[in-house]
């Protein structure tokens, strides 16, 4: 996730994760979703995954549950 940072308003990329099994027990990070303008939602991401469709590109996809 790349997000301007408010302390010195520089671009700065954090990595999330989901893995079932992290070192014998499920780590899934949460995050904020941006739903309008003026509501986000806390959320527990489950899964990433790309798909591509020939001729259009690559989509990035997040299944997420609320937090």
């Amino acid at each position: 996730v790349n997000y301007e940072n408010s302390v010195d308003w520089k671009q700065s990329t954090d990595h999330l994760q989901s893995n079932p099994s992290f070192h014998g027990h499920p780590h899934f990070n949460c995050t904020l979703i941006q739903l309008t303008a003026e509501r986000a939602v806390s959320v527990q991401l489950i899964l990433m995954f790309k798909y591509k469709l020939l001729d259009i590109g690559a989509f990035q996809f997040a299944l997420v549950q609320p937090y």
